[in-house]
C-alpha cells in the first residue's frame, strides 16, 4: 500500500473521539474516498507512529496531542498524503 493510493479523511467531530480521549481521527480510505481500508495500516505508514497517530482499529487512528487539525492535515500533505477533511460525527 502507498500513500498515492489512500485518501485520508482527518476529522476532529466524530462521536467518538471524546470518549477515547482524543482530539483528532484520521482514517484511511481506498483513494476515491468510497470505502474504508478494512486492515491493518500503521505497519505501511511508519509515519503515523512519528505523529503521534494510534491505531484504534483498521483503517482508523487517532490522535491525543496538542496540534491542531489544520496541523495535522498540513503535516499529513506535506509527507506526500492526500487528505480531506471530514466534517461529520460519523462515517
Amino acid at each position: 500500500m502507498e500513500k498515492n493510493e489512500v485518501l485520508l479523511k482527518v476529522s476532529n467531530t466524530l462521536s467518538w473521539l471524546e470518549e477515547m480521549g482524543a482530539s483528532i481521527s484520521v482514517s484511511v480510505w481506498d483513494v476515491d474516498g468510497e470505502y474504508m481500508i478494512d486492515q491493518h495500516v500503521s505497519h505501511y505508514f511508519p509515519d503515523f507512529a512519528a505523529l503521534g497517530l494510534e491505531e484504534e482499529m483498521e483503517g482508523d487512528l487517532y490522535y491525543s496531542g496538542d496540534i491542531s487539525i489544520e496541523q495535522m492535515i498540513s503535516t499529513l500533505e506535506f509527507l506526500g498524503f492526500t487528505v480531506e477533511r471530514f466534517d461529520g460525527t460519523d462515517y
